[in-house]
């Protein structure tokens, strides 16, 4: 019985120790989410383990976080691959 309560106590600080993931991504310390459709949802999965860049992505997803964003960081944004 002391066995399992410090397995327990192990296990319980391991999971104080790990760090939380988010599913939103970070740019420069602002988290971006995004509330998809189900439109969205079925464009995602049509697009899913293709090599595209983020920049793709973002046109054919979630176009609107490319409205009014300066040309400089559009074009990083397609030189850099959609990791899945």
């Amino acid at each position: 019985m002391r066995i399992c309560g410090i397995l327990l106590a192990l296990l319980l600080a391991g999971l104080i120790l790990v760090p939380a993931v988010s599913a939103a991504g970070q740019n420069e310390g602002r988290i971006i989410g995004c509330n998809t459709t189900q439109l969205q949802v079925d464009r995602i999965n049509e697009l899913w383990g293709r090599n595209i860049s983020i920049g793709e992505y973002d046109e054919q997803v979630c176009p609107q976080y490319l409205d009014g964003m300066p040309d400089d960081l559009k074009e990083i944004l397609y030189n850099r691959q959609y990791k899945w």
